[in-house]
């Protein structure tokens, strides 16, 4: 009999009767119980008793030949919504599993103390939201769209000579949509995780509890839609990854020049060029934070401290105990945020401290180099809009002796102020670094020159 002791009740004490749902039961040829849903769960047909195994009813003439055995129990606790301190009557769910006798080894069953609440609310005000943060998605999907037309396609037709090809533009579109997709709703998913990362595992007095992990229910599972949205964003950013290394590897760069020969036959040393292809090589995956760093640190604490057990469905920060059933809110929002401080952790050493007074920005590493060689950089990204480092150096000659450029970077430091700026007027003083959108002619002869260069 499933009954529960409740004690100092006006002094005494009673019995209160726990309902018994057997996911299994018939009913007139019917399985009521056997819920693929929450609106199934209108007919549930609730017993007073339950067995753990059964070895009578499948018994024939010649002995035992069928047990029918518990497969799953779970103790189904939820608090009241106005109320929280409260709770209504606990429910047992219980799965039957038969075997025949020949096939009975070890045999794997579950027994689970699930505590929850209903989320309706929750949920409905999640789909206004969600409602909402589709519609901005759309919006600036619309206005990146406009921005890029406008800024890399330059009025051109699409399909014609001075236009992109119908196919690529379409593309574009996509990878578009796809990035503006994940850019808007990982955050949104990181908040909504860290909603209930932060209201469950740090209150102190009950308040809320974890939805309900049915495992019988597909779309209905509450879980659903983290999963799925977590899948569905791993995915599309994937892609989205990919077609940026395309798009990397079909740009056009142009390192242009500017030494002068010193002999008659007008030759000029490649060698400073190669050296230059080579640090731009090691330039396309330079960032503020080191991935190496970040993932060690990210082991360190998850699974060398057990912080990853903080994502467990039990109400407390301090319990790190292998005990508890994980989350998927939980566990995103745990992992994402030791990701996030430790990459801001990063990025401010870097930006305020390191890069200030112990060297500085590889960026700017990168553009000094160029100077000191008197090698510029054309890097046409799209087909109107590209990047241009201006870095002709004021020096006669950069292919000399190691004495001479010595000699050069000695008087630029002790003399007066050199400047790199562009020879035009009104150009900005100290900037080598510009943002490109070139004309439909520049692209043709860009085009002329690069078809020029290009030897079978």
């Amino acid at each position: 009999s499933a009954d529960c002791d409740k004690s100092n009740i006006d002094g005494g004490s009673c019995i209160f009767p726990v309902p018994v749902l057997h996911r299994n039961l018939v009913v007139n040829n019917d399985f009521p119980n056997n819920n693929k849903s929450k609106r199934d769960e209108k007919n549930d047909k609730y017993t007073r008793r339950f067995f753990l195994f059964d070895n009578m009813s499948g018994r024939s003439a010649s002995g035992l030949e069928v047990i029918r055995y518990a497969k799953s129990i779970t103790i189904k606790t939820s608090i009241r919504n106005d109320d929280p301190k409260n709770i209504y009557p606990p429910q047992i769910i219980i799965d039957y599993n038969e075997k025949k006798t020949s096939d009975v080894t070890d045999t794997d069953v579950s027994f689970k103390v699930e505590y929850t609440m209903q989320t309706d609310a929750f949920w409905d005000v999640l789909e206004i939201i969600l409602g909402i943060v589709s519609a901005f998605t759309l919006v600036v999907w619309i206005i990146r769209v406009r921005n890029w037309n406008e800024s890399s396609c330059r009025g051109a037709n699409i399909g014609t000579d001075g236009g992109l090809n119908s196919s690529i533009y379409i593309i574009h579109v996509v990878m578009l949509a796809c990035h503006t997709f994940t850019m808007i709703f990982t955050p949104f998913l990181l908040v909504t995780c860290t909603y209930w990362f932060v209201f469950f595992k740090l209150q102190s007095t009950p308040f809320i509890m974890m939805p309900s992990n049915n495992e019988f229910y597909s779309t209905d599972n509450e879980y659903y839609f983290y999963n799925v949205t977590l899948i569905c964003l791993f995915c599309i950013h994937s892609v989205y990854i990919l077609y940026i290394i395309m798009r990397q590897c079909k740009a056009d760069v142009f390192f242009i020049d500017w030494e002068k020969p010193k002999d008659r036959e007008g030759s000029v040393s490649a060698w400073r060029t190669i050296m230059l292809v080579n640090e731009w090589r090691k330039c396309q995956t330079m960032r503020k934070t080191s991935t190496e760093f970040t993932l060690f640190f990210i082991g360190f604490l998850l699974i060398g401290l057990k912080f990853y057990n903080a994502a467990t469905m039990q109400p407390s920060m301090s319990d790190l105990s292998d005990n508890g059933l994980m989350s998927t809110p939980l566990q995103f929002a745990n992992n994402a945020w030791y990701w996030i401080l430790l990459s801001c952790a990063q990025w401010a050493w870097n930006f305020l401290f390191f890069e200030r007074y112990c060297g500085e920005p590889k960026a700017q590493q990168f553009i000094d180099l160029c100077t000191v060689a008197k090698l510029s950089l054309l890097i046409m990204d799209e087909q109107y809009h590209g990047h241009y480092l201006h870095c002709r150096s004021p020096h006669e000659f950069a292919d000399a002796s190691m004495s001479k450029i010595i000699e050069q970077l000695d008087n630029e430091r002790h003399g007066p102020a050199v400047e790199c700026r562009l020879d035009t007027l009104g150009a900005p003083r100290d900037c080598q670094a510009f943002e490109l959108f070139a004309s439909a002619t520049f692209r043709e002869t860009l085009e002329k020159v690069k078809n020029s260069q290009i030897r079978f």
